[in-house]
């Protein structure tokens, strides 16, 4: 079952011209101990230049919490085994037929003034000397906020370094109705519920 968070992720790329894969379940090279021996991608979106050949792909897991600001109890845990412990680059290859460089984000939220000491200290008693956290100061992009590089064992008991960059919900929700009501796409008319929720939100609120 998707979520709010996903649908509304998926009708922004969709508008900016990706193709769009949402809970993907993909068996696992080796089962994790513990575990079911699967990984699943919240939602692939992949952009196709005018050749058709892949111009960016981009890899998304949404965790969100109306109630609890991030980081949670088990965030780095979370971070280890959706961008390490799993096979993802062996799905990615399986789902557009070829090794491609593609981006990790992590959709979360609620931010505060606190969300980035208290990350710092969960990858500190966690994972010590293997992360690297920088802030993302992109104007054109408020929504992401760090960009994390991060170092632990895979499935297969081989160091590995992911890149992350971990995105606010909500500000994104709110880049995302910006850009529906600049580019008047709630004048479109939409059959799809999902993008007539969004078009129309967009064109009631003074963003």
């Amino acid at each position: 079952m998707t979520t709010f968070e996903e649908d509304v992720l998926e009708c922004y790329y969709i508008s900016l011209g990706y193709l769009t894969l949402k809970n993907h379940i993909f068996s696992a090279s080796k089962k994790r101990d513990g575990g079911e021996g699967r990984g699943e991608i919240d939602l692939l979106a992949v952009k196709l230049n005018q050749d058709s050949e892949i111009e960016d792909v981009a890899v998304f897991e949404i965790k969100f919490s109306i109630t609890s600001p991030y980081p949670w109890e088990d965030s780095v845990k979370q971070l280890i085994k959706k961008f390490i412990k799993q096979d993802i680059e062996k799905a990615i290859v399986k789902i557009v037929g070829k090794n491609v460089d593609f981006k990790f984000y992590f959709a979360v939220g609620i931010f505060n003034s606190t969300t980035k000491q208290n990350l710092i200290k969960k990858l500190n008693r966690e994972i010590p000397g293997k992360y690297k956290l920088d802030d993302i100061n992109d104007q054109s992009k408020p929504y992401e906020k760090y960009r994390l590089l991060l170092t632990a064992r895979n499935i297969e008991d081989e160091e590995k370094t992911a890149q992350i960059t971990i995105i606010n919900f909500q500000e994104m929700h709110k880049f995302i109705l910006r850009y529906f009501k600049k580019k008047e796409l709630y004048k479109k008319g939409y059959t799809d519920s999902r993008f007539r929720s969004i078009a129309h939100y967009s064109s009631i609120f003074d963003l």
